[in-house]
């Protein structure tokens, strides 16, 4: 029997299913990140909002030393 044919589709099925793999990691990532930085974006504007509805300036830490 000749192996050819048959090693030479499975590793055609290997490197696409490898690619595809590797192309939705990259949109997920992609997405996640996006939706992170809206987050981000969101609360931020919250608290400007906070800050003008209460009257003060930005929210500092003060360290004792």
């Amino acid at each position: 029997m000749d192996w050819l044919p048959l090693l030479s589709t499975l590793a055609g099925a290997a490197i696409g299913i490898v690619a595809t793999l590797i192309a939705d990691w990259n949109r997920w990532k992609r997405e996640d990140h996006a939706r992170w930085e809206g987050r981000g974006n969101a609360a931020a504007k919250m608290r400007k909002l906070m800050r003008e509805d209460l009257g003060v300036g930005p929210l500092t830490e003060h360290h004792s030393t």
